[in-house]
Order: C-alpha cells, then sequence, then structure tokens
C-alpha cells in the first residue's frame, strides 16, 4: 500500500475539507431532526443493553392500579374516588413522606365519593400533589375548570411529558410553567424541603435530558405495588417514602421510552407514573446524563474524519478502502457502546460516522479527481448503448463481462404500438423517426425511473427486464408501477399526437414473472445482455393477447401475487392458454384502487368469478353490466362469448 503525496493546494483542499467535514456532519445532528433522531437512537441503544444496572430505589415506591384493582369496581373509568380517598389514607398512614396522585380528577362521578375524596385531598397531612394539565388535548374547558375546582393550588402539579416529536419518546425532563411545577420538580422539594439548594433545577428554556435507569434483571427499578393491596402491605415498605400512584394498564398511560429500541413492552413502553418516577430520582440525585456537550461532540467529529482523512492519502482499491473504513467505523460504535458500560460518557457515534466518510469522501475528491474524469468519460460514453446500471455493474466489476448466464427469477414487460406499421406507411420516414425517437425516449425514462434495464428495441416494441442485473427483491412491484407509468406516458403521447392529425395506436403493455436464464449472450465480437428462456416467450405474448380482449395492460398472476403495494389494484381478463400450451396463464388488468372500489369493477369481478359455476346467472350480470358500461371492453369480450354458448373464464388461443 503505497501513501500519496499530496501538493501544497492540496493539502490546505483536505485541510479545509476536515473542518467542513466535521463541523457539517456536528451540525446536522444538532440541527436537523432526522439526524438528531438517529443519534438519539444510538443513545437509546446504549442505555438499554449497554448501561450498567441500577440497584433498587429506595426512596420511591410506585402503587400500580391494575387490571385487578379495576376488575373490583362496577366501572373502570373514571376510577373509584371512595377508592382512591381509601388509599391516600392508608398510604398517609404507612408513613409515607410524599404522595402524588397520577390520575387526572377532571369530571364528576358519584357524588358522595366525590366529596370525599376532595375532603380528603384537602386534609391530608402528608405532602401530596395531584396530577394537573391544561393541554386542550387532554382535558377541554369544562373538564379544565372541573379539575381546577377539585385540586386545590397548592396540590397541583403539572403532569405533561416532554417528547421527541420525531418518534414520540419521552426524553426530557419538563421544569414547568411560569404558574406551576412539574411532577418531578415540585415532588422533589416537598419531599425534601430541606435539601432543596441540592436539587436538580432547569430552567424553562433548558432541555435536561432524563437519565434513565435500567433495572436488574431480578427486580425493577422502583418497588411496584398492586393498589388494591396496600391496606394489608407492611408499612415498612411505604414508611419514609415518596408513593406515586398511578395506572400500569396495558393499552393506557403508556410512553415510549428509549428503551423501546429493545424493549417492545414495558420499560419500552412504561406506565407514565413510572416514567415521572425515574425523572423524580433524578432530580433527587441532582444527575444529569453523562454527556462530553457540544464542545466535546464536536472534538470527536474532527478526529473520526481526520482519520477518513488518513485513509484517503493511502493508494488503494475500492475494496481496502471499504475494508479499512467499516474497519474504523466497527471499532469506534464498537468502543462507544461498551465504552459507556465502563463509565464513559454517551459520545455521538452518527455525527463522527458521518464526518469520517465526508472526509474520506472529499479526500478521494481532491486526490482522485483526474482518475475519476477517466472513470466517468467511459460511463458517459458505454450509457448511450448500455443501461447504465449495467454500466456501474461492468465498471466495478470487469468479470462480469464473461459469456455466461444465470438462472433467477425477474419480472419481464413487453410493449407494441398497435398499429404502427400501417402509420408508418403513411407519415414521411423523417417525421417517422421524430416521432418514434420521442415516443421510445419517453417510455425508456418510465423505465428509469423504477430503475428497471431496457433490454432491446424491435422497430416501436421495447423489452425491459426487472431484476436484472443487479437484484431487486420487489422487482414486481416495480415492473407493475412502470408498467402503469408507460400507460399514462403512452395515452398523453397519443393525444398530443392526435392534436397533429397523426391517429398513433394504443399501446399494449405485457407483464410477466418467472424464472429465466440472464447474462452476456454472442460472440467475442459482439455481445447482448439479454434473457432467455419460455418465461420471456409468455411475456412476448401476453402483450399480444391484450388486442383479443381489447385492453391495454395485461399482468400475469405470477407477477399479481408477487405484488405488495396496496395501491395497486387488479380486475380479472381471463384464464388464457396460449397457442402450443396445456395450462392457462391467468391474465389481469392493473386498475387504480378509486376503479377497483367501485360499483363497475366490483360487478364485474362478481359477474367474472361466476362464469365457471353460475352460467345462467353470469349471463344476466354481464348483460347488465353492458347496459351500464357499453364502452368496457372486458364486458363486450365475456358477453358475446356468452351469446355464442361459451360459459367459461377459460380462453384457449388459436394464434399467437
Amino acid at each position: 500500500m503505497k501513501a500519496i503525496r499530496p501538493s501544497a493546494q492540496q493539502w490546505l483542499w483536505m485541510a479545509a475539507a476536515l473542518v467542513f467535514a466535521s463541523t457539517l456532519s456536528w451540525g446536522l445532528t444538532h440541527g436537523l431532526s432526522v439526524f438528531q433522531h438517529l443519534e438519539f437512537r444510538t443513545s437509546d441503544l446504549r442505555l438499554s443493553g449497554f448501561s450498567p444496572a441500577s440497584r433498587q430505589d429506595k426512596r420511591i415506591a410506585v402503587v400500580a392500579i391494575d387490571e385487578k384493582t379495576l376488575s373490583q369496581f362496577p366501572y373502570r373509568s373514571p376510577i373509584d374516588r371512595e377508592f382512591l380517598a381509601s388509599l391516600l389514607l392508608s398510604i398517609q398512614d404507612k408513613g409515607a413522606r410524599a404522595i402524588y396522585l397520577d390520575v387526572l380528577l377532571d369530571q364528576a362521578t358519584e357524588k358522595a365519593k366525590d366529596d370525599q375524596l376532595s375532603q380528603v385531598i384537602a386534609s391530608l397531612k402528608v405532602p401530596l400533589l395531584v396530577a394537573y394539565t391544561e393541554t386542550s388535548s387532554v382535558v377541554n374547558e369544562e373538564q379544565l375548570e372541573y379539575l381546577k375546582a377539585f385540586v386545590p393550588q397548592e396540590r397541583r402539579a403539572l403532569v405533561n411529558l416532554a417528547t421527541d416529536p420525531f418518534d414520540g419518546t419521552v426524553r426530557w425532563l419538563l421544569s414547568g410553567n411560569q404558574r406551576l411545577e412539574s411532577v418531578p420538580f415540585k415532588l422533589s422539594r416537598l419531599a425534601y424541603p430541606e435539601r432543596s439548594s441540592l436539587l436538580l433545577t432547569a430552567a424553562d428554556h433548558e432541555r435536561v435530558e432524563i437519565n434513565w435507569q435500567r433495572a436488574e434483571s431480578d427486580h425493577s427499578v422502583f418497588a411496584r405495588y398492586p393498589a388494591h393491596a396496600v391496606a394489608t402491605l407492611p408499612k415498612e415498605w411505604f414508611a419514609d417514602r415518596i408513593v406515586m400512584i398511578g395506572a400500569t394498564l396495558s393499552l393506557t398511560d403508556r410512553h415510549r421510552t428509549p428503551f423501546s429500541i429493545l424493549f417492545e413492552d414495558d420499560p419500552g413502553m412504561m406506565p407514565g407514573v413510572v416514567a415521572l418516577a425515574h425523572q423524580t430520582a433524578q432530580v433527587l440525585d441532582n444527575k444529569r446524563v453523562n454527556k462530553l456537550g457540544l464542545f466535546g461532540d464536536w472534538l470527536v467529529t474532527m478526529l473520526l474524519a481526520l482519520i477518513g482523512i488518513g485513509i484517503g492519502l493511502l493508494k488503494r482499491d475500492l475494496f481496502t478502502t471499504v475494508a479499512l473504513g467499516g474497519a474504523v467505523i466497527i471499532g469506534f460504535w464498537l468502543w462507544a457502546l461498551f465504552g459507556y458500560g465502563w463509565g464513559l460518557p454517551l459520545v455521538p457515534m452518527v455525527a463522527p460516522s458521518m464526518g469520517f466518510a465526508m472526509a474520506l469522501f472529499f479526500a478521494d475528491l481532491i486526490l482522485g479527481r483526474q482518475e475519476r474524469k477517466r472513470r466517468e468519460f467511459v460511463q458517459s460514453a458505454f450509457s448511450r448503448y448500455v443501461a447504465p446500471a449495467l454500466v456501474q455493474r461492468l465498471v466495478d466489476n470487469p468479470e462480469a463481462l464473461k459469456v455466461e448466464g444465470e438462472k433467477r427469477e425477474m419480472t419481464f414487460i413487453f410493449t407494441d404500438i398497435a398499429g404502427f406499421t400501417t402509420l408508418s406507411e403513411s407519415i414521411e420516414p423523417e417525421r417517422l423517426s421524430q416521432i418514434l425517437n420521442a415516443y421510445l425516449d419517453g417510455m425508456c425514462k418510465q423505465v428509469a425511473r423504477f430503475e428497471g434495464t431496457v433490454d432491446k428495441f424491435i422497430g416501436d416494441a421495447v423489452m425491459c427486464i426487472f431484476n436484472a442485473p443487479l437484484e431487486q427483491p420487489d422487482h414486481a412491484d416495480r415492473a407493475v408501477a412502470c408498467a402503469l407509468a408507460m400507460d399514462t406516458f403512452s395515452e398523453n403521447f397519443r393525444s398530443e399526437m392526435a392534436k397533429e392529425g397523426i391517429k398513433l395506436g394504443m399501446t399494449r403493455i405485457g407483464v410477466h414473472t418467472g424464472s429465466a436464464v440472464v447474462g452476456n449472450f454472442g460472440s467475442q465480437s459482439r455481445m447482448d445482455f439479454t434473457a432467455l428462456g419460455d418465461t420471456v416467450n409468455a411475456a412476448s405474448r401476453v402483450e399480444g393477447v391484450n388486442k383479443y380482449f381489447g385492453t391495454r395492460l395485461a399482468v400475469t398472476e405470477e407477477t399479481r401475487k408477487r405484488v405488495q403495494a396496496d395501491t395497486v389494484r387488479f380486475r380479472s381478463i381471463a384464464h388464457v392458454v396460449l397457442k402450443g400450451k396445456v395450462l392457462p396463464l391467468t391474465l389481469h388488468e392493473a386498475v387504480s384502487e378509486d376503479f377497483a372500489n367501485s360499483a363497475h369493477c366490483v360487478q364485474y369481478q362478481r359477474a367474472f368469478e361466476m362464469l365457471d359455476d353460475s352460467g345462467e346467472l353470469a349471463k344476466e350480470q354481464f348483460a347488465a353490466l353492458f347496459k351500464q358500461y357499453p364502452d368496457d371492453s372486458l364486458v363486450r369480450f365475456h358477453l358475446h362469448r356468452i351469446e355464442q354458448g361459451i360459459l367459461s373464464a377459460t380462453v384457449v388461443m388459436d394464434e399467437k
């Protein structure tokens, strides 16, 4: 491996590239939500799988209102007020330091029970906070007025959770607003008034990340006790603790946390009261997430970018560059992941990786400009004759030029203009060439949109391949979408020609999926990248069958059953036995979702399904359809066959 000696000018360019790559990567992950979210997810992964496990916090206990609790009452919601009143008194009697009730008391229930709970809230001697919110999506004006009247001002605490707008993950501590403190801050201050100066504080404009705690395998971070059993539990389980009461139901008041990257349920989707317990513990500990800070993040990004420049200074082939780059990124990610568990800060992972990639790219851009120009020249010249995807594969892997094929499943499109031969006899050759070139150029653009390969032109006909030369797992979806785009383009093109007095025929399109041999076939002096096999022949003949049915776009069952997109729908054409074949090939017409849901299409499909089993009824159905939709070519076709006494959806072709 030989190092390149850059010129003085190139050194200056690389220094500028180093600063630019690191600063841009750092800026994107701090200013653009998509990249910021990716950075957060790397933090989530470390927190969920690599952070040291925390012992159970003895300062906080969670009293869970669960399914078994609610099963004791005649109604689930609102929660029985008499039960809540007795629960608060019981917890007070057991010596709790402070109580938080994570239940919105925003509507009336049974008056006697409501009065009982109201009196308990007002008279409770132990510090008590009750959930409060003014968010319009949670409480309307009437509910808010009731909530204000029910819960005294000094007992209220703001319960809103600060979530990531990108994915709804709870990430930050809310300090509250000008009128009211949030639960974690107010509850901590009431529980430990003598330690107020030692508690974590946060200004309204400051976002403090939640320092989530990962539980050990044999217990949760906070002890949880069922609400309906509190009266029978030992006093010492609650004595001198902050007791937080709230629902832990599986379907309500669940919030996404960073643990969701590894866990679907709790703690991934954590009950709101438990999320608030984590935040309260953080305030009590006066602890912030262990991070480097903005400048530290930028320095780490700069370091990785510098390594990228260093790799760029080495004269190497593509494989070596990828191997070295991959080793650096993997090593850095492993260090960042496991290092957090060993006590290192949460170093950024996305920004340094982006900075490394950008710096490596810029180094290659600066040092390999001349080589790249030659490469682009070859690609530009060769792409005039061969599909761009194939050109790229040949440039990256010259061994692909071997005259040999491989068998794989592919989807084929064949198109042809009806009556083009007749039209060509009535138009000047120069004008005919202009029309055909404009038409074929538009059709090829549709193929390029969906990354297909134009195999060949046969006069006005086009043959396209999907899933070759490059693999495309969704090749059927791409092909059908491409065929629909071709149909739209060709109809628009035909309309434009009609304005000029040129009667261009409709474009018939056939789509079929199956296995064939694809590769470079030919001699040493001339090769052609194409596909061979019975599937290709069948696809070609599917296009021609459109003429028989009066349709423009026919898709075989083999293609239809591989299409995953919900926006593409189909209606049946017939079960067609091609000439020389024994087994029928089921054909469908690709239609829009709106048409598929229309009464027209639904009635047609119902009538079609009756052809083989309910002949007379099918005849009545198609006759009724013809009266409503006389221009529907498929309705006319099947009705004509029925009138000839052919009551079947199977059509045997006597010509290709």
